[in-house]
């Protein structure tokens, strides 16, 4: 079966299930998903039940744990392209942008393994491409942006809040990897560096089902680079990159 280019082109006005994009998305960490396409939009809504959150210090202390030590890639080598296949989600084609993301193979106690990096100006491509939110297009969801971090990541946008005369307040969504390495986590609501957990009610169980959705876009992750197919081991964050480490 001949796998098509991803395209460069915007698909402004179509969901992003239907235009076969999550696979895209799943490998840039989920945070899209997360942060993006479920977890925004309902932010005026989250912002105006601020009152139910539980104040919890500063964001700062969501991320105070170093991340842990990249795997050594032996024999590492670049790869010009790598294919992404989430079964049902489809199959996509990323070409090698050292700028925006970048594909290394090798081995890996004595196992071939990839490692697949993305900068934030390269999630901030994809969301750019796959989804209206990063395009400005959303009235309510305005200058999306996202700030790596130790073992995670918070993705900010400018919210209008209806509830306060129409004001516009920036947000931010903070994501952790768990313990696992699998898996992220929704940690809180980042306003003006103060974290928020604990969300009440009806958003609590919003949590769980985008959380329970995107942790299974990465279960079902496959990368193919040179021929070879790798799944997720870990994943990586530092202040600068998120890396996919797979096996």
């Amino acid at each position: 079966m001949q796998v098509q280019r991803v395209s460069r082109q915007r698909r402004s006005g179509l969901p992003l299930a239907a235009c076969g994009c999550l696979g895209l998305l799943g490998i840039v960490g989920v945070a899209v998903v997360v942060g993006l396409v479920v977890l925004l939009p309902a932010l005026p809504g989250i912002a105006a039940q601020i009152a139910g959150f539980a104040p919890s210090g500063s964001v700062e202390s969501a991320f105070s744990a170093p991340p842990p030590a990249a795997p050594v890639i032996q024999e590492a080598q670049p790869v010009e392209q790598v294919t992404i296949n989430l079964g049902d989600y489809g199959v996509q084609v990323i070409q090698n942008e050292p700028t925006l993301y970048d594909f290394t193979i090798g081995t890996a106690g004595g196992t071939n393994a990839a490692a697949v990096t993305f900068t934030e100006a390269g999630l901030l491509d994809l969301c750019r491409q796959r989804t209206t939110l990063c395009a400005n297009q959303n009235p309510q969801i305005q200058n999306v942006a996202l700030d790596l971090r130790p073992n995670g990541m918070v993705v900010y946008a400018d919210a209008t809040l209806p509830q306060l005369g129409g004001a516009s307040q920036r947000l931010g969504a903070v994501l952790r990897v768990d313990g696992s390495g699998r898996r992220l986590t929704f940690v809180g609501l980042d306003i003006d560096g103060a974290l928020f957990v604990n969300p009440p009610g009806e958003l609590a169980g919003l949590v769980d089902q985008v959380e329970a959705g995107a942790n299974d876009l990465l279960n079902t992750l496959t990368v193919q680079a040179s021929g070879v197919p790798y799944a997720l081991v870990r994943i990586i964050i530092d202040d600068t990159t998120a890396t996919l480490f797979l096996q």
